[in-house]
């Protein structure tokens, strides 16, 4: 077992795939996520705290706020390709204005 390993319940019925996809993603951040993530991180709007793609179920959320329970999805040319696999797992969420 390494230092990383949870042994803690699984975060609001994610899956071990779904956490490492998560870590993946982290670990691979578009540039538009780059740039949010460095204004987001380490507390420095209003003092909330995020968190980077975040898994929730099946989904994994770009940014997500606990305190607020604010979710921030980035769409962009990477999300293009995803249209289908958004809309399998029910991730229907309405564009910004």
């Amino acid at each position: 077992m390494n230092s990383r390993s949870k042994t803690t319940p699984r975060i609001r019925g994610t899956t071990p795939e779904i956490e490492a996809a998560a870590r993946r993603l982290r670990r691979n951040m578009t540039l538009a996520e780059k740039k949010l993530w460095q204004a987001l991180k380490s507390k420095k709007l209003g003092s909330l705290k995020f968190r980077a793609q975040h898994p929730v179920g099946p989904l994994i959320l770009d940014f997500y706020c606990p305190v607020r329970k604010l979710v921030v999805e980035l769409d962009g040319g990477v999300h293009e390709n995803q249209a289908g696999a958004d809309s399998a797992t029910g991730a229907e969420f309405a564009p910004a204005p």
